[in-house]
């Protein structure tokens, strides 16, 4: 990892001076005011003010192209002013120009087109997530910048907020998109102390993915690239890349990363190979016995959701259904099991994801579409041959809290499995030892705990999760509010 050598910019309120020497960590400035301040004066609007910095041949000076702005808002203010540099020459120093009020204080941030929103000395900027290719640079409105000053003082000493990602390609390519663990933000919305800009709330809005585009051509030519992202440690990152072929190659480097403010980590050198075709990996998926049965079809009341498809979503080429819980051939089904239907020469993939009502029939409702698309017809009661087929997904397990638990009672599922879950323990002492889990005495549709000996359910709590065949899964659960989606790690071995 590579630091950015130190700068010093100083931008003076006045007609002053904004000067950036062979520092990339820490940006100065200092501009001169030509007029006195005016309260409340805004010159331009936020969309349509602009920051285009260069990063220079070496990597670490900056120069400013000639045409950006900044917001400036006092401390005798809640509306910010845009100040500007209209020089329109690139050079390692510039004047930003403006107007406002006499104050103790002046916060400014920069660039401008950044701002979502001030709160006295503290400002909420978003760093965009797709960032254009600059070769040997990074994006002029991917960047963030904060500074505060005396009134006395009438200069800024910029500092940055972001760390820098950098990669070399050898390859033309249409895209390079870079994504961390879930749970983790790279870019996005972040609100900075003006003052200090290591205090950061990572809080709102973002997104654990950032790309890199083409500028001003169709490829991203071979060359060094910086990205911009918010301070952050990872365990793993992963590039996937789009060649000229239109393919896409991923490499994940799993290993800790700390993207630190004004660092560069370095991603290396990358090169793709978009010819090579992946060979599908043979998997012995375990198929049940196909049995007779019937199916019908019904729409949706509303009065009771689909859990699934509320709470995790489901994968594509799978119709809803509702099997009749009773029947022994498909009962103990819990939500999330996947059956094949077949009818004539046609089949359909279906998940549970609703419950029937008690018959003596083995049959399974399902939701129209798939009806549809396995019958052709709208209504009627066929025959089929049915049989539980494994639910094939790259997700994790995900435990999902049911309404109306508490900390002395859980109610949960667990959706996404491959296989249908056929057990669920807890541990309180980090899996040395646990109790089990019962499915609700009604039809198996959700697993509750009541529980006992002062225990409750809050901080970390294991889970070990086992499917039918046998495979487990074993991950920790700290969030029990209602309705909370708790992502387990993993999945079933097929």
């Amino acid at each position: 990892m590579n630091n950015f050598s130190k700068s010093a910019c100083m931008l003076l309120l006045a007609a002053g001076i904004v000067s950036c020497n062979n520092d990339f960590q820490e940006i100065e400035s200092v501009a001169k005011v030509k007029t006195v301040f005016q309260s409340g004066f805004e010159s331009q609007t936020f969309q349509n003010s602009i920051a285009k910095t260069q990063l220079g041949a070496d990597g670490h000076t900056i120069y400013f192209s000639g045409d950006e702005s900044i917001q400036v808002l006092s401390s005798k203010s809640e509306s910010p002013c845009i100040f500007l540099n209209t020089s329109g020459k690139v050079s390692t120093s510039c004047d930003f120009i403006g107007e406002i009020e006499e104050a103790d204080q002046y916060y400014a941030a920069y660039p401008s087109s950044s701002v979502k929103a001030w709160n006295g000395q503290s400002v909420t900027m978003q760093l965009i997530g797709s960032q254009s290719a600059v070769q040997g640079g990074f994006d002029p409105n991917a960047h963030l910048y904060v500074a505060k000053t005396g009134g006395d003082q009438k200069y800024f000493q910029f500092k940055n907020v972001c760390a820098y990602l950098k990669i070399t390609t050898t390859q033309n390519l249409r895209s390079l998109t870079f994504s961390a663990e879930s749970g983790k933000k790279l870019v996005g919305e972040v609100k900075v102390d003006t003052g200090d800009p290591t205090v950061i709330d990572l809080q709102g809005q973002g997104s654990n993915v950032v790309s890199l585009l083409p500028f001003g051509s169709d490829f991203i030519a071979p060359g060094t690239y910086y990205l911009s992202v918010l301070p952050c440690t990872l365990s793993s990152l992963t590039v996937t890349a789009v060649g000229e072929n239109s393919k896409s190659v991923s490499k994940t480097c799993v290993a800790q990363i700390l993207f630190e403010r004004a660092k560069i980590a370095n991603f290396g050198t990358v090169t793709f190979n978009f010819e090579e075709t992946a060979q599908e990996e043979e998997v012995d998926y375990k198929n049940g016995e196909w049995f007779d049965g019937t199916i019908t079809t019904y729409n949706k009341s509303g009065d009771y959701p689909w859990p699934i498809s509320q709470y995790c979503g489901i994968e594509s080429g799978y119709y809803k259904c509702a099997p009749a819980y009773s029947e022994p051939a498909i009962g103990n089904f819990l939500f999330g099991t996947c059956y094949e239907i077949q009818y004539g020469d046609k089949t359909i993939k279906v998940i549970a994801d609703d419950i029937c009502p008690d018959v003596n029939t083995t049959f399974i409702d399902l939701e129209a579409d798939g009806f549809t698309a396995l019958t052709g017809l709208t209504t009627g009661n066929p025959a089929v041959k049915i049989r539980e087929i494994p639910y094939i997904t790259n997700e994790n397990l995900k435990l999902v809290v049911k309404p109306g638990s508490n900390p002395y009672f859980l109610g949960c599922w667990v959706f996404n499995g491959r296989y249908p879950v056929s057990n669920i323990e807890i541990s309180w002492d980090g899996g040395k030892s646990y109790r089990s889990m019962r499915a609700d005495n009604q039809h198996n549709e959700f697993w509750e705990f009541q529980t006992v000996g002062g225990v409750l359910f809050e901080g970390d709590v294991t889970f070990r999760i086992t499917d039918k065949y046998g495979h487990q899964v074993i991950g920790v659960v700290s969030n029990f509010t209602e309705g909370s989606v708790n992502d387990l790690g993993a999945n079933f071995e097929y």
